[in-house]
């Protein structure tokens, strides 16, 4: 009859083979929390969707104005992007900045930019502290696809590299990539 603790033995070799690789306590934390924002996504993502397609038949496409816009979380944000699409609505940024998740705007087909706006790009964090390698690269071609392909590719070389600090690019500049220009406000 096999020892106690050569049972103990055989039956941690047989079963830390199925298990995940030892993650630290903070790792465990910001992959839960990832977890956790994913399913709440979902949810948020399936009544934009539920409501978008209640009122896609009554209700005509609106203007959305953009101003001063500082970001926010990526996942609600990625909701909104998705019910404005589906509406068809035209997203006017015409703030002073636009920064973090607020320049996800910039990859909808009906979204135009004045000159003056300041563009702040960084790449995905948790408040600023790196994620473990293999969330920073999925959030970070999650984030990319938003983008129109002249920023996508600039934002996965350059753009996301930045973590705390944001690197700024003016519309003007946008512009001249051929991102498009709104037409000046109508004065009532």
């Amino acid at each position: 009859m096999p020892s106690h603790r050569s049972r103990n033995l055989r039956y941690l070799t047989q079963h830390s083979a199925r298990t995940e690789p030892h993650h630290s306590p903070r790792q465990r934390l910001i992959r839960g929390q990832l977890k956790r924002t994913s399913c709440r996504a979902a949810l948020v993502l399936s009544l934009a969707l539920a409501i978008c397609a209640n009122g896609a038949t009554s209700t005509q496409a609106d203007v959305i104005t953009i101003g001063d816009d500082y970001g926010g979380v990526l996942i609600p944000r990625l909701a909104n992007l998705q019910a404005l699409k589906l509406r068809g609505d035209t997203v006017e940024i015409r703030g002073d900045i636009c920064a973090s998740a607020c320049t996800l705007y910039l990859g909808l087909p009906n979204a135009c930019i004045i000159p003056q706006t300041k563009f702040g790009f960084h790449g995905p964090s948790h408040y600023g502290r790196p994620l473990p390698q293999a969330d920073y690269e999925r959030l970070s071609q999650v984030v990319a696809a938003q983008y129109p392909l002249v920023l996508r590719n600039w934002f996965m070389t350059s753009g996301r590299k930045t973590l705390v600090r944001m690197q700024f690019i003016s519309g003007q500049t946008l512009i001249g990539l051929g991102l498009k220009q709104c037409d000046p406000p109508v004065s009532s």
